[in-house]
C-alpha cells in the first residue's frame, strides 16, 4: 500500500546523494570562500599566501580579490604582499588586480608603487591592462588627497608621456583624466596636445579635464586652446566653476523613483490640506 510512497523518498534520496557528490566533485578544485565579515586574521593569511604561491593565476588572483573584500584589506602584511605581487607577478591578470588593491589601500607607499609600475624602466610587462589600472588609481588616490606634494611633478610628466605616446587607447584615456586632477601648465599642453588625437575618446576625456581645471571650454578646438592659453595670464583662476556640467546626470533606481513619488504625494497633500483650511 506504501510502497509507491518508498519508492519515491529512496528515489529523492539518491538524487540528492548524486548532487551532494557532484558539488562536491565541482567545488573541490576551488578554495572554499567564506563571507567577507566571516573571514579571521588567519582565514587572510591564507589568502595572502595563496595569492604570493599559488600555482594558477586564477587562484591567485581569486586570493586577492577575497582579501581585498576583507576587513583586512588595509593591513600591513596584505598591502606589502599586493604591493610585491602588483610589481612581480608573472600573469598581467593577477598585477592588475594587486594595482587596485593597492589603490583602495590609500597606504602612503600607494601612489609611489603605482608610479613604479608606469615607470619604462620597470614597465608593465607589456600589457596596457596594468598600466590603466595604475593610472585610475592615481585618480583615485588624488581624488581622496592620498597622494604626497612631492609626487605631483613625477605624476604629472608620467601621465603626459602616456596621454601622448601610449599605443593603447584605453591607456591614453585613463592618462587624461589624471591629468584634470593636477593644475599644472605641463598637464595643460599635454591635455591640448591629445586633443589632435585620432581617438574620439581620448580627445573628449582630455577636452573635459582641460574644462575642470580651467573653468573654459573651447569644444575640442585644439588650436583655440593654444590661442586661449598663450593669451591667459592665470589659466586656472576660474577651475572648478563647470565641474557640476561635466557629471552626467545621475539615473535614480527603483526605489529612489518610488520614494521620490511618495514624497511629492506627501507634499501635495499637505498643500491641499492648508488650501482647505
Amino acid at each position: 500500500m506504501y510502497q509507491p510512497r518508498s519508492n519515491l523518498i529512496v528515489a529523492i534520496v539518491t538524487v540528492g546523494v548524486i548532487l551532494a557528490a557532484a558539488v562536491s566533485v565541482g567545488c573541490s578544485r576551488r578554495p572554499i570562500q567564506k563571507s567577507s565579515w566571516m573571514v579571521t586574521e588567519r582565514d587572510a593569511a591564507r589568502y595572502v599566501q595563496r595569492a604570493l604561491e599559488a600555482e594558477r593565476a586564477d587562484d591567485r588572483r581569486d586570493a586577492i580579490t577575497q582579501v581585498r573584500r576583507t576587513r583586512f584589506a588595509n593591513h600591513e602584511t596584505v598591502v606589502r604582499a599586493c604591493y610585491l605581487i602588483a610589481r612581480s607577478d608573472p600573469s598581467a591578470g593577477v598585477r592588475t588586480v594587486a594595482v587596485r588593491a593597492v589603490a583602495e589601500s590609500m597606504a602612503a607607499e600607494a601612489a609611489q608603487t603605482l608610479l613604479e609600475i608606469l615607470n619604462p624602466e620597470r614597465g608593465d610587462g607589456g600589457d596596457g591592462r596594468v598600466s590603466v589600472e595604475a593610472l585610475r588609481g592615481l585618480y583615485f588616490l588624488r581624488r581622496n588627497d592620498a597622494v604626497d606634494e612631492t609626487l605631483y611633478p613625477t605624476i604629472v610628466s608620467t601621465a603626459s608621456r602616456r596621454v601622448t605616446e601610449d599605443p593603447s587607447r584605453d591607456v591614453r584615456i585613463a592618462a587624461a583624466r589624471v591629468l584634470g586632477a593636477y593644475a599644472k601648465s605641463e598637464a595643460l599642453n599635454a591635455l591640448i596636445q591629445a586633443l589632435d588625437d585620432d581617438d574620439f575618446g581620448v580627445e573628449y576625456h582630455a577636452e573635459r579635464s582641460l574644462t575642470r581645471l580651467t573653468g573654459v571650454e573651447h569644444n575640442h578646438d585644439a588650436r583655440a586652446w593654444r590661442r586661449w592659453f598663450a593669451m591667459t595670464d592665470a589659466p586656472f583662476a576660474r577651475r572648478g566653476r563647470l565641474d557640476a556640467t561635466l557629471e552626467p546626470a545621475v539615473r535614480l533606481n527603483w526605489w529612489q523613483r518610488v520614494s521620490a513619488s511618495v514624497r511629492r504625494s506627501i507634499a501635495g497633500f499637505g498643500s491641499k490640506q492648508g488650501d482647505v483650511e
